[in-house]
């Protein structure tokens, strides 16, 4: 998160890249978790980690028949923005786009749970449409996204839950991705 707000910041990287990439190459790889946020983190920075192909056969182990990739739709999401970020290229595209298209729920969102969508698992989601430069349905998904929106002005993590800060960053910015591709 550290090398995101640099970035976000524009503050030189040049000092740091060599050691970044250190850290990241010894700790990052020990997880699929730890291994999407250093992915995002060096991605933004303009990084690419010589341990990129260890990673996305990391990713790649969890890819099933169906083009999907681990247990849920929001891992499935995961693989596709990592190994996106790592300059990888997927399998099999179509297919891993069909697989996020059909994930999306009559509200509009994605979602882990059986019963409700959310918007941690909608930013992921929508986060691998934008990289893959496709769309689910927009207009629903707004829909839904809006429904989160409390009266605070906060977004909740799914209808009708009290906002939170992330939950908040994930609603503004798949507004944004949705107002970009609308």
């Amino acid at each position: 998160m550290g090398l995101m707000a640099a970035v976000e910041l524009k503050m030189p990287l040049d000092d740091i890249k060599g050691p970044v990439e250190r850290y990241f190459a010894r700790n990052a790889g020990t997880n699929l978790a730890d291994t999407y946020i250093a992915a995002a983190a060096l991605h933004a920075a303009e990084i690419q980690p010589t341990m990129a192909k260890d990673w996305i056969a990391a990713f790649e182990a969890t890819r099933n028949a169906d083009g999907s990739y681990g247990k849920s739709i929001s891992e499935t999401a995961g693989a596709v923005v990592t190994i996106l970020r790592l300059e990888g290229e997927l399998a099999d595209r179509d297919q891993v786009v069909e697989s996020l298209k059909k994930a999306q729920r009559p509200d509009g969102g994605f979602g882990m749970a059986a019963d409700r969508s959310d918007l941690a698992t909608t930013y992921r989601v929508m986060r691998a449409f934008q990289m893959l430069q496709e769309r689910p349905d927009l207009t629903s998904c707004r829909r839904f996204v809006q429904s989160c929106r409390n009266h605070d002005g906060g977004y909740g993590p799914s209808t009708g839950k009290p906002s939170t800060v992330s939950t908040t960053y994930f609603a503004c910015i798949i507004l944004h991705w949705l107002g970009e591709n609308e």
